[in-house]
């Protein structure tokens, strides 16, 4: 029997894709080192847009766009600039169409003018120590590290870094924001809305977490910081192996992956050598079942991990900390 396997890696070459929504600019080269605050690449996104048109404003059913437009697309408009004025023999009296919007003009189509009132730049951070291996043209880099990684569970928000730090409970973060701020944390304990709106006021950059409060998905406005669970939605506690894991690199710059697509988050240790021995983790998308494995449950009723004993009829029995159960292995991950 082979179980999915949820990927941990140790003290090995990672890899981290940087990747533009849109085509942009890259900012460096191939073989180029960088620490996790550099911009590798950046592209403008357009966010709103105001169209005006040009017949309903100067009351003409077929305007000469060529002749009546006094702005070109990409110039800079302001509010109350004159975007076009009507022709005619006496320059009294001409109607015009002024701009409702400061922005620039991005298109003009038919009779109507495309404004593009705010933009904002999508910049990438290089988010761990590393070395540029390729770049994509416009898209964005791939970069090679040395490190530590842990497949989350689920995650929310976008991608961050920050020094790693271990808190033994939530009421660190309303108590010493001093020393929290800029940081990830981590804590064992599920995550609640008040605990995530105590760090954002506390300057916290992302929390590592046992689990996601049912409240926390629904959250509204939505949290300004990088979240990651390492066993989901509930209220179940970081299991062991991750949470020692995670303690050891305390100290280290770590980098979450949230946002890129991956499928599950990830978080990402470089930059430094670990507190502990290197240990040997079983990576890949598949692991090989054996007896005294460890295997986590990711899902109610039994949600969390515990230690294989037995093989019957397609059925294991698992030892939790409390109670030992028959789980199908089709509900398992093998843990390192």
């Amino acid at each position: 029997m082979r179980l999915p396997t949820r990927r941990i890696e140790r003290n090995t070459t990672l890899t981290v894709r940087r990747c533009l929504p849109i085509p942009g600019e890259i900012f460096v080269r191939a073989g180029q080192a960088v620490v996790p605050s550099d911009i590798v690449a950046r592209a403008a996104l357009p966010s709103h847009y105001t169209v005006v048109n040009i017949a309903r404003a100067l009351r003409q059913s077929h305007p000469d766009m060529a002749q009546v437009m006094q702005l070109r697309v990409g110039m800079d408009v302001s509010t109350g600039d004159v975007l076009a004025k009507a022709q005619g023999r006496f320059p009294v009296g001409r109607r015009v169409c002024k701009s409702p919007v400061d922005g620039v003009i991005a298109a003009i189509v038919g009779y109507r003018v495309l404004i593009e009132t705010e933009a904002r730049w999508a910049e990438l951070a290089a988010l761990v120590h590393g070395t540029v291996e390729t770049v994509q043209h416009t898209l964005g880099v791939t970069l090679s590290t040395t490190g530590d990684a842990i497949d989350g569970a689920c995650g929310q928000g976008e991608d961050a870094f920050g020094e790693l730090m271990v808190i033994p409970d939530a009421a660190q973060l309303g108590g010493n924001a001093a020393d929290i701020q800029g940081k990830i944390v981590v804590m064992r304990d599920a995550l609640t809305p008040k605990i995530i709106r105590d760090a954002e006021t506390a300057g916290v950059r992302g929390i590592i977490t046992g689990s996601f409060d049912l409240a926390v998905p629904d959250m509204s406005p939505e949290p300004a910081l990088a979240l990651v669970a390492t066993e989901g939605i509930g209220t179940a506690k970081m299991a062991e192996p991750f949470f020692d894991m995670l303690a050891a690199d305390a100290g280290n710059d770590v980098a979450l992956e949230v946002s890129g697509g991956r499928g599950r988050p990830r978080i990402v240790i470089s930059g430094k050598e670990s507190a502990v021995l290197p240990r040997q983790f079983t990576t890949g998308t598949l692991g090989q079942l054996s007896a005294h494995a460890r295997v986590r449950v990711p899902q109610n009723p039994h949600l969390g991990w515990g230690k294989l004993q037995t093989d019957a009829d397609g059925q294991f029995t698992v030892e939790f900390a409390t109670e030992t159960r028959i789980i199908p292995w089709q509900n398992l991950e093998l843990l390192p």
